[in-house]
């Protein structure tokens, strides 16, 4: 059993942690994630990065590994100094010089640099690096990959959570429509992507446009399928998490938030359906917690 202690950290921060080390309490780390157990995988990452000065820390695979997790467990300003950000930086160039601009871990080192840059509220870098991530996969995998629609899905949720609502809620409906074209309307993540813009104009306060694209996600999801049943979700993106309160600020909104679902009762049985333990438990709905202001 792992227990659920943080384990002691030593306190010779000059002294760096060997290689192997490293990995182990990253793995260790990961393990403690799993679990739900963020405090002593905090303190795990600390161990692993002792003594390591991520501005002038050379690109090893062990550090970056312990980084990128580092960065992605850290909550903005905890434990001062920007920590989390000097961390994805570092994790994010590591990879670079390690790996090369295409790999994938190289890419999921700048989805998390793009995540904490925006959580230091760092907007316009963010938005920049999203444009990076959606360029450098178009160039990998072709435009019409999921991936690359996964990455201009995350673009447009960036771009609204900054306030550019015109060119987020534009961005996102190409992406569905190109997602459409391809996986049809009964898609998991096409549904996902209709709701994702509901919940953007709803924010926004085009309630009208945002209660239609709800009935058409419900509708979408209800539409029979093949008695093989509907393809698993392939997408892994970000729930929009902007709350309405700050949101209308940015926007320049001035109506009142609505409880948007709460006219569409059958909507509770499309997120529970796409919750953990539901039918399709690694579909981006699982994040209802975002949906709770929308729910009655």
């Amino acid at each position: 059993m792992i227990s659920s202690q943080p384990p002691a950290v030593p306190d010779r921060a000059s002294e760096q942690v060997p290689a192997c080390a490293t990995r182990s309490l990253t793995t260790l780390a990961q393990a403690q994630l799993a679990h739900g157990r963020r405090q002593p995988a905090v303190a795990l990452l600390r161990a692993a990065l002792l003594g390591v000065d991520p501005i002038t820390a050379p690109p090893r695979p062990d550090l970056n590994a312990a980084a990128r997790l580092y960065a992605e467990t850290l909550h903005a300003h905890e434990h001062g100094n920007w920590q989390s950000l000097r961390w994805a930086r570092y994790a994010h160039q590591a990879s670079t010089d390690v790996f090369g601009v295409y790999d994938e871990r190289t890419v999921d080192a700048a989805r998390t640099l793009a995540r904490v840059l925006a959580a230091y509220r760092l907007d316009d870098a963010a938005i920049t690096l999203r444009r990076l991530i959606v360029a450098q996969l178009t160039d990998r995998d072709g435009p019409a990959s999921p991936g690359v629609l996964a990455a201009r899905m995350d673009l447009a949720i960036t771009q609204h959570a900054a306030g550019h609502c015109p060119a987020a809620i534009a961005g996102l409906t190409r992406t569905w429509r190109q997602w459409r074209r391809q996986y049809g309307d009964a898609d998991l993540d096409s549904v996902a992507m209709v709701l994702q813009l509901a919940a953007m104009l709803d924010a926004c306060g085009r309630y009208d446009e945002a209660a239609r694209r709800t009935v058409q996600a419900w509708r979408a999801y209800r539409t029979p399928v093949s008695p093989g049943g509907r393809v698993p979700a392939r997408l892994s993106v970000e729930w929009l998490t902007t709350s309405h309160q700050r949101h209308a600020g940015l926007c320049r909104s001035t109506r009142p938030p609505s409880r948007l679902a709460g006219a569409f009762d059958p909507l509770r049985e499309l997120v529970r359906a796409l919750r953990p333990g539901g039918g399709a438990p690694d579909h981006p709905l699982r994040r209802a917690r975002t949906w709770r202001e929308f729910l009655p």
